[in-house]
């Protein structure tokens, strides 16, 4: 009799949780990560540069930006953030294994990247950006 009773409460759980995980897929996985692909960029820093991203034209509208920087740099660097409406956020990063993560809150459809190596000594970085976006 107990062991009926723990193999419902087995069954009940599973499908919960099964349930769940579809809810979160559809409402949330694959609204926020399979519909908005990041874009990628490898980038010199012997002198300054200047990358562009801009929203795929199947993304609705732009509600937050995910940004990561990873690479060798011989010397520290500035990396300047920028939208359509100007600067937004400003870092210095110290050079060697430079790892830079920027997460936020981001209402333009593109992305200024000024890099500032300090040093003309190179080196070169990886950049990958994702615009999160809502559905059209």
């Amino acid at each position: 009799m107990k062991s009926t009773k723990t193999i419902r409460i087995t069954i009940i759980s599973t499908l919960i949780i099964s349930v769940l995980f579809i809810i979160s897929y559809f409402w949330f996985i694959k609204p926020m990560y399979l519909n908005n692909l990041d874009q990628k960029r490898t980038v010199s820093l012997e002198n300054e540069q200047i990358i562009r991203f801009g929203k795929y034209s199947d993304q609705g509208k732009v509600f937050s930006i995910e940004l990561e920087i990873t690479g060798n740099a011989k010397s520290n660097v500035d990396i300047y953030l920028s939208n359509e409406k100007g600067p937004q956020h400003a870092a210095a990063v110290k050079g060697k294994n430079m790892e830079f993560t920027y997460k936020n809150d981001w209402f333009g459809d593109s992305c200024y990247i000024e890099i500032v190596p300090r040093g003309k000594e190179g080196g070169k970085v990886d950049i990958s950006c994702r615009f999160l976006a809502l559905e059209k």
